[in-house]
């Protein structure tokens, strides 16, 4: 696996860390996330500030899968992840190669 990618994939496993929080303080805030949520877009830009409004069900629908994450359009990096839904606001990707094989692994460590 070369640096880059290992790199890429752990900033992106690092913004989606980042937005579970966020969505378990809003839950526990009593927030009604079937309106929607903002979350940071998780594409492989360690300063990526851009947000994103999902709703719940958009967000557990990209959870379901650890290899997959929400990106603003125009952020995809067809070098890591190909494009699985175009949701109009966000984009769903999905990692493939060394960079899948890091955000699973990250997504395992987490779960313990």
């Amino acid at each position: 696996m070369t640096s880059r990618e290992e790199r890429m994939g752990k900033n992106e496993a690092l913004f989606r860390t980042i937005n579970d929080k966020v969505q378990v303080a809003a839950e526990r805030g009593g927030a009604d996330l079937s309106l929607g949520e903002r979350f940071l877009c998780e594409c492989w830009v360690l300063d990526c500030e851009e947000m994103l409004m999902l709703t719940e069900a958009q967000y557990e629908m990209v959870r379901a899968h650890p290899d997959r994450f929400f990106v603003a359009p125009g952020h995809e990096n067809a070098e890591i992840e190909q494009v699985v839904n175009d949701e109009g606001t966000f984009r769903i990707v999905v990692k493939f190669g060394p960079a899948r094989e890091v955000v699973i692994e990250i997504a395992k460590d987490e779960e313990t």
